[in-house]
C-alpha cells in the first residue's frame, strides 16, 4: 500500500475566483457600436474613396482608378529614400557634404521656399483661370487713337 503523506491528493482545492469588479466604466464595445463599426466597414468597402487600403490614381487623361495599396518591396516606399548627407554647423555656418551657407543665405533659401510653396498654392491651374485683376494703384493706360 502506498504512503498517504506521498501520494497525491484526490481532490486539490479549486483556484480562487478571480474577483468580481464592482462597475465596469469603458466597456470594449457596446453592441450599438459594434452596429455602428459594422455600417462603417460597409461604407468602407463600397466606397474606394473612403478605404485606407485603396490607392486611387489619376492618369494623364484624367481617368481615375482604384488599387489595392502595393505591399510589394520593389514598390519605392517614403522611407526608402536616400539619407540627405551629412549635415554640421561650424562657425555658425551650416555646412553639407562640400556646401557652406551662411546664416543669410539659409534664411534666403527658406524665403525663397516659402514664396514658391505660396505661387504654387495660389496659381490658377488651368489657363481658363487666369485672370490680370486692374487695381487702383495700377491704372491700365488708354490706347493711342
Amino acid at each position: 500500500m502506498a504512503d498517504p503523506a506521498i501520494a497525491p491528493a484526490v481532490n486539490p482545492a479549486p483556484p480562487p475566483a478571480a474577483p468580481v469588479p464592482l462597475a465596469v466604466s469603458s466597456p470594449s464595445e457596446t453592441p450599438a457600436q459594434r452596429l455602428w463599426q459594422n455600417q462603417q466597414n460597409e461604407i468602407v468597402r463600397a466606397d474606394p474613396w473612403k478605404n485606407p487600403d485603396q490607392l486611387i490614381t489619376r492618369d494623364r487623361d484624367g481617368n481615375v482608378f482604384a488599387q489595392p495599396r502595393s505591399s510589394d518591396p520593389a514598390a519605392p516606399q517614403p522611407a526608402d529614400q536616400p539619407p540627405a548627407g551629412n549635415a554640421s554647423v561650424e562657425n555658425g555656418h551650416l555646412k553639407v557634404g562640400d556646401l557652406t551657407l551662411s546664416p543669410d543665405e539659409v534664411k534666403g533659401l527658406l524665403e525663397r521656399h516659402a514664396l514658391e510653396s505660396s505661387r504654387r498654392a495660389t496659381a490658377p491651374t488651368r489657363a481658363e483661370d487666369a485672370r490680370l485683376k486692374n487695381t487702383d494703384e495700377c491704372p491700365v493706360p488708354d490706347r493711342p487713337k
